[in-house]
């Protein structure tokens, strides 16, 4: 008999197990392949599809006063999520949704219907592969914002209950058999909170929250400063559905690490503030002004102790965002600022020796014509001296003094002064104001200039020019961030002091300058009401017309008030500025309506810094 039958149905199998082996080592590879040479590659490729990247964000930096009172923070809250395809609707749990759409209600508010709809176990999503809509579980639905974080607490307390049995209640038991699992998921987040209401609400600005929760600075500080608050930001990686919603209680994974923002100290004094802005509330109501602005400063540093203006609004309430309102107007708004502008010419003019406090001046019986335009005072002074056009305040005398120095001193004067320059504080929109080149005035402008028409400014610079003569002729730059540091208190940064440049070659002529105005606050001065018992008070009124034209003006004026006290040895500047005061049967003048606000603020300020009133002046005031 032939052996060939074995031997073929052996090398049959020999064939098949070797083709087998072979297959199995292809297997192999290709699993080898896929699993360790291509690994990377179809990770990514799943991740893709299950995970998505999202920014992270750290904790904005707070803003504070001076002394660490906080202006701006931040507030925990809770970003509460539902996964509704969690929610069981079984015989045995039968009404759970309709139990837990009502404890939402009651907590969350909205309406029954609102969240009714968007609880729906499945939900139609588009499929990116196949560009069709189809029904998938609803993973993931925004139940609140920025809830409280006691409500939250509340609530799920109060969902326990809802599940719970009578037996588990009466054993006071923190959980419920009967509670449905991964349901809810709470995030906590923060936003941003004013706690101190309209408190310099104009400076601080506020801000908005945009998609993913991301805080938008609008206004204000709070955008200004946005590179030193805002965190930076990092990444995480989450898992998703497939119709793309995130996974309540899936995994995530942060691929970089976010950084917080940086605190802000700034150089203001909440108590001045909180004085200044009174007084202001106290002024509008009584002169129902379409605006008002006060500054106060350290004239030494330059430091901003207070800054405020009227109307204002409240950060924390969306109904007072008004126009006109939420903008840091201060910076931005120009006006011809009238005989607050006088002393820069009159100083200069004595420091270079044109004249003297006791050079006179001839009035001209109230109407001098200068270059074919007539020039007023409020009264015929007749002949007045130096002291006496800056008591008088007047515009004739004034202008004398600019036509002898000329156009190209007056102008290079009021230059040295920063006028026509920014402060360069952190506010948005600042403006330089208007003050031409000499070499583009009208010959009647130096004439005009000093006296503060033909030209514009803002109370910043107005603040600025006066540090210079309450600071012994040294123009300081205005500082409101005072130092940076990190949320934890660490590397902490002090913002930098501008050198000073001393604008006076003469001393006597910078104490000549202050003692003029000294008068003016003085009886026969025009700011009478600007005194203070116990303080020797240094300042200027300014009462402009508003419509200047040859057809004459309007019936409105700019009227505002600067000083520093005490004259001799100055702790503080003030600066006010009224922006067409009304008030039935009272005729609005710089000396009316600006100069009991400065007497009023800077009263209560100087006791609040504890500055001693000088026992004679206070002696004087009681004989009299």
């Amino acid at each position: 008999m032939s052996n060939s039958g074995p031997s073929l149905v052996c090398t049959r199998m020999s064939m098949i197990v070797f083709a087998l082996v072979l297959a199995g080592l292809g297997l192999a590879v290709r699993f080898f392949y896929i699993q360790i040479v291509q690994h990377d590659h179809y990770l990514a490729t799943a991740q893709k599809i299950y995970t998505r990247t999202t920014p992270i964000s750290g904790r904005w930096g707070e803003i504070f006063d001076r002394d660490g009172n906080l202006l701006v923070g931040n507030m925990p809250c809770v970003l509460v999520k539902c996964a509704p395809c969690n929610i069981p609707d079984d015989e045995k749990n039968k009404g759970a949704k309709d139990k837990i759409i009502r404890l939402v209600v009651k907590y969350f508010g909205k309406d029954y219907g609102y969240y009714y709809k968007r609880f729906e176990p499945k939900v139609l999503r588009l499929d990116h592969k196949t560009g069709t809509k189809k029904l998938v579980d609803n993973q993931y639905c925004l139940v609140a914002n920025y809830a409280d974080m006691q409500v939250v607490e509340a609530f799920k307390k109060e969902l326990v209950r809802t599940f719970q049995t009578d037996e588990e209640r009466k054993d006071g038991k923190t959980t419920a058999k009967n509670m449905p699992r991964n349901v809810f998921a709470y995030d906590i987040v923060s936003k941003r909170t004013y706690p101190k209401g309209k408190l310099l609400s104009n400076v601080l600005g506020y801000s908005n929250v945009a998609d993913r929760n991301e805080i938008k600075p609008q206004e204000g500080l709070e955008r200004r400063m946005k590179k030193a608050l805002a965190p930076i930001e990092g990444k995480e990686r989450y898992e998703r559905a497939l119709g793309g919603s995130r996974l309540v209680y899936g995994n995530s994974e942060v691929l970089k690490k976010s950084h917080d923002g940086k605190n802000v100290y700034l150089t203001i004094s909440e108590p001045i503030q909180a004085i200044v802005e009174e007084e202001l509330d106290a002024v509008v109501a009584e002169w129902n002004p379409n605006s008002a602005y006060a500054v106060v400063a350290d004239p030494k540093t330059g430091n901003i102790l207070a800054i405020a203006q009227r109307p204002t609004f409240n950060p924390n309430d969306r109904k007072t965002f008004k126009p006109g309102a939420i903008s840091t107007r201060i910076a931005m708004d120009v006006y011809e600022p009238g005989s607050v502008m006088k002393p820069f010419v009159v100083g200069k003019a004595l420091d270079w020796k044109y004249i003297t406090p006791q050079t006179e001046f001839y009035c001209e019986k109230n109407s001098w014509f200068f270059a074919g335009w007539r020039l007023s005072d409020t009264r015929d002074y007749g002949t007045l001296t130096t002291t006496g056009v800056i008591t008088k305040s007047s515009n004739i005398g004034t202008a004398k003094i600019a036509v002898m120095l000329g156009k190209e001193k007056t102008y290079n004067v009021l230059k040295m002064f920063g006028f026509g320059t920014r402060t360069n504080l952190p506010l948005p929109s600042e403006s330089r104001g208007r003050f031409p080149h000499y070499k583009k005035w009208e010959e009647v402008q130096v004439s005009r200039i000093p006296i503060g028409y033909t030209m514009n400014t803002t109370l910043l610079q107005i603040t600025r020019a006066y540090c210079a003569l309450a600071n012994g002729g040294k123009m300081p730059q205005l500082r409101l961030i005072d130092r940076t540091s990190n949320v934890d208190g660490s590397g902490e940064v002090t913002e930098p002091y501008a050198p000073q440049v001393q604008l006076f070659e003469r001393k006597e002529a910078h104490e000549q300058l202050v003692d003029m105005l000294v008068t003016v606050t003085e009886t026969g001065g025009t700011a009478t009401r600007a005194a203070i018992p116990g303080y020797k008070v240094a300042g200027k009124t300014g009462t402009s017309r508003k419509g200047y034209s040859r057809k004459g003006f309007s019936g409105l004026y700019y009227t505002s008030f600067a000083g520093f006290v005490p004259a001799k040895d100055p702790k503080i500047v003030m600066t006010i500025m009224v922006d067409s005061p009304r008030a039935p049967g009272k005729r609005p003048g710089g000396g009316s309506v600006a100069a009991p606000v400065f007497a009023r603020a800077a009263e209560r300020i100087l006791k609040y810094m504890n500055v001693p009133a000088d026992p004679e002046l206070l002696s004087k005031k009681r004989r009299r």
